[in-house]
C-alpha cells in the first residue's frame, strides 16, 4: 500500500492565505475521500480552500509528483 498525504490550504474570501494542513491517508483512494470531507468543513464559509493529495515522495521531497505544484 502507498501512502498519500492530503495537503490544504485556506484562504480568505479575499485571497490571503490563513493556514496549510496535511493528513497522512493510506491510500489515494482514503486521501480523495478525506478530501471531500475537509471541503464539506468549508461549505456555507467565506473561505476558499486548495486540496492535492499527493504520493510520500512528493510529501517527503523525493520527486515531483506530475500536475502538482510544489507548495
Amino acid at each position: 500500500m502507498n501512502t498519500f498525504w492530503l495537503i490544504v490550504f485556506i484562504f480568505s474570501s479575499e485571497g490571503e492565505f490563513l493556514e496549510k494542513s496535511s493528513y497522512e491517508a493510506a491510500s489515494k483512494e482514503q486521501c480523495v475521500a478525506m478530501a471531500g470531507d475537509e471541503a464539506r468543513k468549508h461549505v456555507n464559509t467565506q473561505t476558499q480552500m486548495q486540496s492535492y493529495c499527493v504520493s510520500d515522495d512528493h510529501y517527503m521531497g523525493r520527486s515531483v509528483d506530475k500536475d502538482v505544484p510544489l507548495d
